[in-house]
């Protein structure tokens, strides 16, 4: 299955319920607030460096809801009773951020935007 690259405009959020209902949301802005906060880049963590990162991707995940939501606040959202809760909602919008690997992305032209092989 192929997807139109003009029609996969829209982000998909992931409803969590903290505080109260929130949704995480992850796009490239939360990918270099992640790595201005950390000093890692997001892309690169392994699944078993998540739990490292919790409150940070959570922080990140959340900023587009409330642009002043302070890192101490989410933090304290956060606790041993939801941990895995938290763990398994930021992987969820993780999952639904990321394109689909088994899924060819085609111009409208029906064209890939990528080369088969980069020019030698």
């Amino acid at each position: 299955m192929s997807k139109n690259v003009s029609k996969s405009k829209t982000i998909a959020v992931v409803d969590i319920e903290l505080d109260k209902p929130r949704k995480l949301k992850y796009t490239n802005g939360t990918l270099r607030k992640f790595q201005e906060k950390t000093g890692r880049a997001a892309l690169k963590l392994k699944p078993d460096e998540f739990n490292d990162y919790l409150s940070e991707l959570l922080w990140t995940g959340l900023l587009h809801e409330e642009g002043d939501l302070t890192f101490e606040q989410v933090d304290e959202l956060i606790g041993p009773s939801n941990m895995y809760y938290v763990m398994g909602k930021i992987s969820e919008a993780w999952g639904v951020a990321m394109p689909d690997p088994t899924e060819s992305v085609k111009l409208e032209d029906g064209t890939d935007p990528l080369p088969e092989s980069l020019p030698t």
